[in-house]
């Protein structure tokens, strides 16, 4: 598995909901470095297997929108990264 390869260990196990409304049990690890697009940050990993999820969380740190009709990620601010504090 990739995330054994990169060192990537749960700490806890976690109960998720998934899109069908299904619930899993799934590992938990923390402090995971995230890149996309040239913008980094870091947040929590959910293992579930070899697939990759990214959250809104992560997301809106990254300053990145979803484009659902291109199934594409886009930057919201052109220049770089703007974080909202309220």
């Amino acid at each position: 598995m990739l995330l054994e390869q990169l060192g990537i260990r749960p700490y806890d196990r976690v109960i998720v909901e998934l899109a069908d409304g299904r619930t899993s049990d799934v590992g938990l690890a923390d402090g995971v470095r995230f890149e996309i697009m040239e913008r980094r940050s870091s947040d929590d990993a959910l293992i579930l297997g070899d697939e990759v999820l990214i959250g809104q969380t992560l997301l809106e740190k990254m300053d990145l929108l979803v484009d659902c009709t291109r199934q594409r990620l886009v930057p919201a601010h052109q220049e770089g990264p703007v974080n909202k504090l309220k």
